[in-house]
């Protein structure tokens, strides 16, 4: 173990590389976050974080099994919470009390879930949910949502010296070397982890950036270079780092946001940083030389923790509490603002704790007590706020129940024109607060309704046993029309089936790669209705944006779109079906409910340019025109007057996301979209 304990002669007693790689990361990471479209793999830097710590941890694990032939696991879990969790705890603290001060409380729900989530380290799952439900996918980003690698890597902590342990067990019972059971050990887990990793990527699964199974072959690759290390071989270490900085360049130009990761394209920066780990191992300089060249360097090194921790808050809070948006000026002072946070937090806070004599001999019980009780205490502020949110909707509940009686709530508020326009409405429905909780039940009963995979699936509801039969098709934007159309088949005695699949549309053409499962989809659903008891009438509608890729590629012209349909509609009108397409709703571009928390009196106050609002044409609106026997429903009037569409209608807040309406306002809808339909059914056919 000589060869690995060995360290570089530093500014600190540190090694140069690894304080060298630490700055690396950290400014990749803080300068993607704050010039995104520069910086465009910035991430990596987590990356970069990930093989160093794997690397410092099994060499420390490794000669602790050598001199023990064990690992005192509450000591090791205890001098990580002294490392770690001082700075952590006292951001999510500082954190909380601006965001609830400064916040609309629109986001309060989601930020006391993910501070709770930091505290406890499983914001990485929080996130992983949230990026594949669909309806969270577009949720504004928290101030602590950098905690999810943090999240990654003290989960990391806890399951690294367990395999190790599991490793010299096994070596202990076969009579085998302990580093060579080590090695297995750790090459096994992470040769599973990278497969895991590549499939998922493959598959374009959303929980693959996020998940702890599939970054653990990150830690692995340190883990192993730390093993190889030991073995004391002799390198051309000059080859070795240029080799490593070269795969840390081209991954630096070459990976961006559009390529899949972590997966293959992950591979490059994580060699090359083991490269570098590797080549510096029992490399001595002399100090005097990189004081002139070095120390700036190895000081952002030695704060890169307490960086990455304070930096993306003040991202997220800056526009919140001055009121402007991110400028150059604005980012500037904010990565100097983070950079002193970070030297303070640093000095003051993480560097006494870890040197302090008297907390080195609590033992490992007190010290987890500790960590028990301030990280219950800084979260106060996050309790105090969700009873606060709660006790607020709750007293308004019975006001917001008196609105329905009103003659300008909802819908009408359009229908009777001026009258209803300039009326205020100080209390909403739902509070906006609530608004991306406002589901109907297709989207909140587990998705059992809804298909995220070829699979077809077909649920009923209205009036069961009736003759008449209804059907609604499309993807999460014809689930919008659920409540709707649930109570209007109920009124008119109709069986109403859904069959419907997230991110598809029901057309008969070839579409790209990351649609397979919908032309797959499709072409079940065509099965599926030829074979079964023809339906009276057929809802669709879709997300107008869903086509959008595939058109502006052009790997899908509009016209081939349009005939897609019509091959779809067709078998269906000669059966005697009525197709009734509904135009998609307007689209925003930012969350409506922080404006309506702030300013909710007025209709017109957080309204959006019309011309704005609808980002793509509805190519499937567009193929019901002037086709035999298929009608279409326009709603916008319900939306929009002639200049702007409104995010809330009436006292009812429009929208539970930036493109999804909420069950209240289709509810509210119910009345219109049936007088509507019953409108277009009585019009002679086309």
């Amino acid at each position: 173990m000589k060869l690995l304990a060995e360290k570089s002669t530093t500014l600190q007693g540190l090694r140069v590389d690894i304080q060298l790689l630490r700055a690396f990361a950290v400014l990749l990471v803080v300068f993607f976050h704050l010039w995104p479209n520069v910086v465009r793999s910035g991430f990596i830097g987590v990356d970069v974080f990930f093989v160093i710590s794997g690397f410092l941890i099994t060499g420390h694990l490794l000669r602790e099994v050598s001199a023990t032939s064990s690992i005192k696991l509450q000591s090791f879990w205890a001098r990580r919470i002294r490392r770690l969790l001082p700075s952590a705890l006292l951001v999510i603290f500082v954190t909380s009390l601006f965001s609830y001060f400064f916040v609309p409380k629109a986001l309060w729900d989601e930020i006391s879930l993910q501070n709770l989530a930091s505290t406890f380290y499983f914001e990485n799952w929080v996130l992983a949910f949230n990026s594949v439900d669909y309806l969270h996918a577009e949720q504004q980003a928290t101030p602590v949502q950098q905690y999810w690698s943090l999240s990654v890597e003290e989960q990391f902590y806890v399951i690294w010296p367990l395999l190790i342990l599991t490793a010299v067990w096994v070596a202990g019972k076969r009579k085998i070397n302990k580093t060579r059971s080590i090695t297995i050990v750790l090459t096994f887990v992470s040769l599973l982890s990278i497969l895991f990793s590549i499939v998922l990527v493959a598959e374009n699964n959303a929980t693959a950036y996020f998940s702890t199974f599939t970054r653990a072959w990150e830690f692995g690759a340190g883990g192993l270079t730390a093993l190889i290390a030991l073995n004391g071989r002799k390198f051309k270490r000059l080859p070795m780092v240029y080799s490593g900085v070269f795969l840390l360049l081209i991954s630096v130009v070459w990976i961006s946001p559009e390529t899949p990761f972590p997966g293959l394209a992950a591979i490059p920066p994580v060699l090359g940083t083991g490269l570098i780990l590797l080549a510096g191992t029992g490399v001595a300089r002399p100090q005097h030389e990189l004081k002139n060249y070095l120390k700036p360097a190895f000081w952002v090194g030695g704060i890169s923790y307490s960086l990455y921790l304070w930096h993306w808050p003040l991202i997220i809070l800056f526009p919140y509490v001055t009121g402007r948006e991110l400028a150059l000026l604005s980012k500037l002072s904010i990565f100097a603002a983070a950079i002193m946070l970070a030297w303070i937090s640093t000095k003051f806070l993480e560097r006494p704790i870890i040197r302090s004599p008297r907390l080195s001999q609590y033992s490992p019980a007190r010290t987890m007590l500790v960590f028990l009780v301030v990280a219950f205490t800084i979260l106060v502020p996050t309790a105090v706020a969700t009873i606060y949110n709660y006790s607020i909707s709750q007293a308004e509940e019975k006001d917001r129940h008196a609105l329905t009686s009103d003659s300008c709530y909802g819908v009408k508020s359009l229908e009777n024109g001026l009258e209803c326009l300039g009326r205020s409405w100080p209390l909403l429905a739902p509070a906006p607060a609530k608004a991306s909780k406002d589901l109907s039940v297709l989207y909140d009963n587990n998705h059992e309704c809804i298909s995220d995979t070829s699979k077809l699936i077909v649920c009923s509801f209205g009036d069961k046993s009736s003759t008449k039969r209804a059907l609604l098709v499309g993807d999460s934007h014809a689930a919008q029309w659920f409540p709707a159309l649930d109570e209007i088949s109920k009124r008119d005695g109709y069986r109403l089936d859904v069959v419907l699949r997230f991110s598809c549309v029901y057309l008969d053409a070839p579409r790209g790669k990351d649609f397979q499962d919908c032309e797959i989809w499709s072409q079940s659903l065509s099965s599926y209705l030829e074979q079964s008891p023809r339906y009276d009438l057929m809802f669709v509608s879709s997300w107008a944006s869903n086509l959008s890729g595939d058109i502006k590629s052009g790997s899908l012209s509009r016209e081939e779109a349009i005939d897609g349909f019509h091959r779809v509609w067709n078998p269906l009108v000669k059966r005697g079906t009525t197709v009734i397409v509904i135009r998609d709703i307007p689209e925003l571009a930012s969350s409506p409910s922080e404006c309506l928390e702030q300013v909710p009196q007025k209709m017109a106050k957080c309204a959006v340019l019309k011309s704005s609002a609808f980002i793509n044409p509805d190519v499937q609106f567009e193929a019901a025109q002037n086709f035999p026997g298929v009608k279409s429903i326009d709603l916008t009037d319900a939306f929009c007057n002639d200049q702007n569409c409104f995010t809330m209608v009436g006292g009812i807040v429009v929208y539970l996301d930036l493109s999804h309406m909420n069950k209240t306002y289709a509810h509210n809808l119910s009345d219109y979209l049936g007088a509507k339909i019953n409108s277009t059914l009585e019009k002679p056919g086309k």
